[in-house]
């Protein structure tokens, strides 16, 4: 292997992995202190179980399209995040849940329904369902950062094995 992308490689592979980490620290820190944050009633506008959009016809895997309408000191404001690591799943366009999972969410909030909506305090238009962290975000969080760690250790070993 040439000697830069001994270099390259593992510094890509880093990269990787400071992205995820960055990115799931800050739903862990979001999903901590949503916790803490005040109430305010809501009312669910939509809330549909569908197949995604992007997703390969044979991996079956659908999405939820909800939206809710909640107001603080008199502003209205509107959101779609169930929890803040459902969030980071959207965000890194995996789409995982099966159909069973779907419609249970959509059968916890169904249209029209009044929901508690937990808001930031200080920028009200960060809010969720689900305060705190959810095991899901648990398991999504270990899954994806296994993912560059897998892919770091693959490209070390690559790059620092004898040549065949």
């Amino acid at each position: 292997m040439p000697d830069w992308q001994l270099f390259i490689l593992p510094a890509l592979a880093v990269f990787v992995l400071l992205y995820y980490l960055i990115l799931l620290g800050r739903v862990m820190l979001l999903s901590i202190r949503s916790r803490s944050w005040p109430q305010a009633e809501g009312r669910m506008i939509t809330s549909k179980a569908g197949k995604s959009r992007h997703a390969n016809p044979l991996s079956m895997r659908h999405e939820v399209n909800l939206e809710y309408a909640y107001t603080v000191d008199g502003q209205r404001y509107t959101s779609n995040v169930i929890s803040f690591g459902d969030t980071a799943v959207n965000r890194l366009n995996f789409r995982l849940r099966s159909k069973r999972a779907a419609e249970k969410i959509v059968r916890q909030f169904p249209s029209r329904s009044t929901v508690t909506v937990y808001y930031n305090p200080q920028d009200p238009v960060q809010a969720t369902l689900q305060p705190g962290i959810q095991l899901s975000d648990l398991i999504f969080t270990l899954v994806t950062l296994l993912i560059p760690l897998l892919m770091f250790v693959v490209i070390l070993v690559l790059a620092f094995s004898p040549p065949v």
